[in-house]
């Protein structure tokens, strides 16, 4: 970029620098302006920021200090704080940055949580101050917080950000560390202003300390060569998961992961580092039955037990083949839906990824299966005894109720959008009556010579095949009202060809009997045609709990009880 500089000289001893141009003595005394251009050079790597938790009215939020670089290679326009989980997954990729409100719906686990101008001192920045780029933090989450120098010149972009503490370190480069926690009072705000202070000291003495500047060359041109050699080997780990697909054969939406990786990366490599993260189940501890469930996304799912720790568990068994006899089509489908319960872990309200085991050419992956779906459990409760219209007391449904909704945050927590929830995909373990989630990625199937229609559940916008965490909201109000009905089916006097014209013509299931208004309040506040007006599952699960303070189920004590209409049909097409 050329920059013009005023340039005027009061003897012929002064001298310019950084230009392009020459003149004469008299020529500068006149004021003449004279043009120099600036070159793009490589950024320095910005030193990993110093951070300290604390709290803030009542908040966890990170302070972090930012020094700037001692060696200028060009231009600096700005320095980028970006937030990401420390328990993911996914590698950080620069070109993926976003701001907060994008990464939530796209399952990020890394966001931009502010730029800075540089200054010649050091900076500070509370992370979780609360606004919308720069949301509250999750208290029992912990975060690496990644420092970026951008520098833009003659309409190009450089940047360059220093490394995770995940990552394997490089000459050069540090990392964020977190110390213990502590409130945040009002001697603390007086000491984050001493820190300034101090800060801006200790750069001044810094500048002045020169010897310093040739180790720090040497160590910037030695973490270049270092990143080089590591480029390489870390190529096969850039994974990109892309949640919200579309399966247009099942005729349903929901997650099918598709893995990215780059031309050439190593597949087999990335598969033996996933199956260190799941057990491989031993064949002798794997039984599997004839019973076959249905079709599912590699094959067919069988009923089946695995012995675990002396203990026999209840499976849904489904055959792939061998990873090293699939397509590389086939190969990248399996890698993305294994690292989808890898990632989603273990809730007690989520069914849990068992493990897999690789025999000849083929592989079994086991995913539990309590094999009592929440719809037939409610049409077996179905009993009036005792002026009582359901042997489920109205406590237990809510627990249901309030189970599920922890168990759809930590599914919106891991990324995870399960694109067809109803009660058929909830399982309930008996007696218990823990309810499970079930039916998506691996764990989900269509049973044989059936084609599934979950249009009766599923948001507006997912019909235009824009499915986010918030069309799951959406689905989820609909299972609310199932669950207070009995199993009673969404719009059963409506075929499901007129369910989406009159949901956005503004008709809404009725009230349920029994469910008082502020119960009610929040299966309308799901169905908000607006998906960014709707709640997210955190806050469901909190108002819900809030909400069975109230008593909030009271069904009619009496003879002869009319249920909601039932239609087993109603989700076959």
């Amino acid at each position: 970029m050329c920059c013009r500089s005023m340039c005027t000289f009061r003897s012929k001893n002064d001298f310019f620098m950084n230009t392009q141009d020459s003149g004469s003595i008299e020529e500068i005394f006149f004021g003449l302006s004279f043009n120099y251009c600036a070159k793009f050079f490589d950024l320095p790597v910005p030193p990993n920021p110093a951070v300290e938790e604390m709290f803030q009215d009542g908040k966890k939020v990170l302070v972090v200090t930012i020094n700037p670089p001692t060696e200028f290679h060009g231009p600096i326009t700005k320095y980028r704080v970006v937030v990401m989980e420390q328990d993911s997954l996914m590698r950080f990729d620069p070109d993926k940055l976003v701001n907060f409100a994008e990464a939530d719906r796209d399952g990020l686990p890394y966001y931009i949580a502010g730029d800075l101008k540089p200054l010649q001192k050091p900076l500070l920045f509370i992370v979780g101050s609360n606004s919308s780029s720069n949301p509250p933090l999750a208290e029992e989450q912990k975060y690496d917080i990644i420092v970026g120098v951008i520098s833009e010149l003659n309409g190009e972009t450089k940047s360059v950000f220093s490394v995770p503490s995940r990552e394997p370190a490089s000459a050069g480069l540090g990392r964020a560390n977190v110390g213990a926690s502590r409130y945040l009072n009002a001697e603390d705000e007086t000491d984050l202003a001493l820190r300034r202070r101090d800060a801006v000291l200790v750069f001044i003495l810094s500048v002045a300390i020169g010897v310093l500047g040739f180790l720090l060359v040497a160590a910037f041109i030695l973490y270049f060569i270092l990143r080089q050699q590591y480029a390489s080997k870390r190529r096969s780990d850039e994974l990109i998961l892309k949640i919200h697909d579309h399966d247009s054969e099942s005729g349903y939406f929901g997650v099918n992961g598709k893995l990215h990786l780059e031309e050439g990366a190593d597949l087999n490599g990335f598969y033996s580092r996933l199956c260190d993260l799941y057990w491989q189940i031993p064949r002798p501890q794997l039984h599997i039955s004839d019973i076959v469930l249905g079709q599912g996304m590699f094959g067919l799912v069988r009923v089946g037990k695995i012995l675990r720790n002396g203990e026999e568990i209840s499976a849904q068994i489904q055959r792939c083949g061998a990873h090293f006899a699939l397509s590389d089509r086939e190969r990248r489908v399996l890698l993305a839906e294994l690292e989808t319960v890898v990632q989603v872990g273990k809730h007690p309200n989520v069914v849990e990824f068992i493990g897999g085991c690789e025999e000849g050419d083929a592989l079994w992956m086991a995913v539990e299966h309590p094999n009592n779906p929440l719809r037939g459990v409610l049409l077996a409760s179905r009993q009036q005894t005792e002026n009582r219209i359901s042997s489920i007391p109205e406590y237990r449904l809510m627990e249901i109720a309030i189970s599920l909704a922890d168990g759809m945050k930590h599914l919106a927590h891991r990324g995870v959008c399960h694109g067809c929830l109803s009660t058929r995909s909830v399982m309930v373990h008996l007696p218990e009556m823990t309810p499970k989630i079930s039916n998506f990625s691996i764990s989900r199937y269509t049973p044989l010579g059936k084609k599934l229609d979950y249009t009766r559940w599923t948001a507006p916008e997912a019909m235009r095949r824009r499915v986010t965490q918030k069309t799951d909201v959406w689905s989820f109000g609909v299972l609310l009202w199932e669950l207070f009905t009995f199993a009673g089916t969404p719009y059963v006097d409506l075929k499901s060809n007129e369910v989406q014209a009159r949901i956005t013509k503004g008709h809404r299931l009725p009230q349920p009997r029994g469910v008082n208004t502020s119960l009610f309040q929040q299966m309308l506040n799901c169905w908000e045609m607006d998906p960014d007006e709707r709640p997210s599952f955190e806050f469901l699960a909190r108002e819900l709990r809030t909400v069975a303070s109230e008593d909030p189920l009271r069904f009619p004590q009496q003879i002869k009880y009319i249920y909601d209409k039932f239609d087993p049909l109603a989700d076959e097409s």
